[in-house]
Order: structure tokens, then sequence, then C-alpha cells
């Protein structure tokens, strides 16, 4: 179709998407040449990041697991551990999770979006059905977000602890 064709490239124009805007040249020059400092500051500061939230983990979500990546800044967390109360939860309050409002979402990304108000990607995004335990957690932020947000998840992770009491598995 010529006149989508037409809309669609003026649109391209309008966001320079064709063509780079004239302080490209010199804003990639000057990342070239002077962004070495500023590119190792911002690794350290987020292998600090990394490496608070696996100490937060020790420390206060212990049912949690942080999978640090080796080359993001988005690690794994791996919630196999609370998933059944998630489920208890998620059949008393069927509204918070109901999959119409949050298609490309998992019970746990719905979980920690609708209890902890924290968003995170659904791990089945990236590995099927069988990572539904995961979400990706992007943590290149100031490192207060990343403690009110991960206060956020123990506060709603106790919540579960204590509205659906789990009975002790019996070994068989």
């Amino acid at each position: 179709d010529s006149a989508l064709k037409s809309s669609f490239e003026k649109r391209l124009l309008q966001l320079w998407v064709t063509r780079p805007a004239s302080y490209i040249t010199a804003l990639a020059r000057s990342c070239y040449t002077d962004g070495l400092p500023w590119l190792n500051e911002l690794m350290g500061y987020l292998e600090g990041n990394a490496t608070f939230i696996t100490e937060y983990f020790d420390q206060h979500l212990s049912d949690l697991i942080f999978l640090k990546p080796d080359a993001s800044f988005i690690g794994l967390i791996d919630a196999q551990a609370i998933m059944k109360l998630i489920e208890a939860d998620a059949a008393a309050n069927p509204e918070l999770y109901d999959p119409a409002k949050s298609p490309d979402g998992s019970m746990l990304s719905r979980f920690l979006g609708q209890r902890a108000k924290v968003a995170c990607n659904a791990g089945s995004w990236f590995g099927g059905e069988e990572y539904g335990s995961f979400v990706r957690f992007n943590f290149a932020t100031q490192r207060s977000r990343i403690e009110g947000a991960l206060d956020r998840i123990k506060t709603a992770i106790r919540f579960l602890v204590e509205t659906y009491p789990q009975e002790p598995e019996q070994d068989a």
C-alpha cells in the first residue's frame, strides 16, 4: 500500500530513524575517545548492585535465589520455594492474578506487581513454562530504588507466610 508506506517513511524521518542527527557524530566520537572512565565506573556500580542484591537475599529473602548475570544488568530471581504460597494467594484472590490484565505475565510476575509493586518480566518469556518460577530483575538503577523494591518483596512474602501457613512436608 503506497499511502501506508509513505506515512511510515514520513514517521521514520520524524523520529530520525533513517539518518543520524547532527549531534550523533560528536556524541559517538566523545564516547569512544573519553567514555572508558564512565564505562568503568558504571560497570563497578552495577557489580556493586548485584553484590547488594545477593547479600540482601542472603539476609532477608533466603527463600529466593538471585542469579547474577555474567554480562548484563538483568538478573534472574528464582522463587520456586514460595510458589505454593503464591498459588494459594492466587486461588484466594483471582482478580489480582487475572491473566487478561497482563497476558504476557506469569503468576509470579503478577504477585510481584500486585503485592510488592515491583514490575518484572516473567521468566517464561525466556525459557518456556518451566521457567514459571523465575522473573527477570533489572538492577541498573540507584541502589536506594533496588533496596525499596526488595523491601516491598520481603513485605509481600511475609504477607503470604502469615496469611497462608504451610503444613510441614512429611518425608515418605
